[in-house]
């Protein structure tokens, strides 16, 4: 290869490595609605005092940013009426936490309130009732929701018989509405939620960019069609060709993504659910597999003496499960179940 293009090869890979760490060196506080860690300076991210959510101004329909204490809708809710704000709870999903927007049934064919797999946290528009509550994320995700102002969700349309009885495929748990892959002749079906835990192709911010009328959602198997027509902006760097290229660049995005896995661990088992330690024994599965998969990386750099990972020190503290603990680092007996 010439002196000139191994250097700016050379180059190339230097500024993708130190911008790769440099994403690492935040306050790892991630939009729960968009899923990124990104911080723009007209998009501030704002968390509520209540449950700590965190979310994106432009994600969540936050206008300013208050001088004080700032609730999210749930939250907020509660703070009124604890009574009418109802449990806290998706009924598109079994997940509790996460930022919530009252869902109005206005359409009486949905037959939500008939479906058990949607018992009334909340009920609509009634005066009185409870308020049925829909994860903003779900709300995105799903084509027969649509959103006002990112204040409240209804339906445009019924829903499908089949996606309120299909499995998700991730939690196995037959509750709320699931998607299915949106590549031809793919019949996985998965929560929005469990999908983007377990990093399926779950790309909002791309396909927003591409101005599409819905968002395809995608299984792990055809994660790499959601970012197919995304340029690199909008594409994150552990879905783009250079991505596997270099040892360095495997071993920091295996890290960024177990201190993924970390915050989302911790996240399933506050739940206190069936699901949650489902979810959180299934995740501390793949960040056992990537730490192996570190380890193998860095010993044969090391062996080969490769200049690029000699200078290189990674800090990853998993919370590995102590002995005679179940795979969710606790004993059963430590939370009180929840179906």
């Amino acid at each position: 290869m010439p002196a000139k293009k191994q250097k700016k090869e050379d180059q190339e890979v230097k500024d993708y490595a130190e911008w790769l760490l440099y994403d690492m060196d935040d306050d790892g506080i991630r939009c729960d609605v968009c899923y990124t860690y990104d911080q723009p300076e007209d998009d501030a991210v704002v968390i509520c005092e209540g449950c700590d959510v965190a979310v994106h101004q432009t994600c969540y329909g936050v206008k300013e940013v208050p001088e004080g204490d700032w609730f999210c809708r749930y939250c907020e809710a509660q703070r009124k009426n604890a009574e009418t704000a109802g449990e806290r709870k998706c009924v598109f999903c079994p997940r509790k936490s996460g930022a919530l927007l009252p869902f109005l049934d206005e359409l009486q064919a949905t037959g939500i309130k008939e479906r058990s797999s949607f018992r009334r946290s909340g009920g609509g528009a009634a005066e009185g009732e409870e308020t049925l509550w829909i994860h903003s994320s779900c709300a995105n995700w799903c084509p027969e929701v649509f959103t006002t102002g990112m204040e409240k969700a209804s339906l445009a349309c019924p829903i499908q018989k089949e996606r309120f009885e299909a499995e998700c495929g991730i939690c196995r748990w037959h509750s709320g509405v699931v998607l299915q892959c949106a590549q031809e002749k793919c019949f996985s079906t998965f929560h929005p939620n469990c999908a983007r835990m377990v990093g399926f192709g779950m790309n909002l911010i791309g396909q927003a960019a591409e101005g599409g009328e819905f968002f395809k959602p995608f299984c792990r198997e055809h994660k790499k069609m959601a970012y197919e027509n995304c340029d690199d902006v909008n594409t994150p760097f552990e879905e783009r060709a250079l991505a596997n290229d270099h040892r360095v660049f495997r071993l920091v995005n295996l890290a960024r993504r177990n201190r993924t896995l970390e915050q989302e661990i911790k996240a399933a088992i506050a739940e206190k659910s069936v699901w949650g330690m489902r979810m959180s024994e299934r995740m501390l599965s793949e960040l056992r597999q990537n730490m192996l998969m570190i380890n193998k990386i860095w010993k044969k750099g090391r062996e080969e003496g490769v200049a690029e990972l000699k200078d290189i020190e990674l800090e990853i503290d998993p919370p590995l499960p102590e002995k005679g603990k179940d795979e969710a680092g606790g004993s059963r007996g430590d939370v009180q179940m929840e179906s």
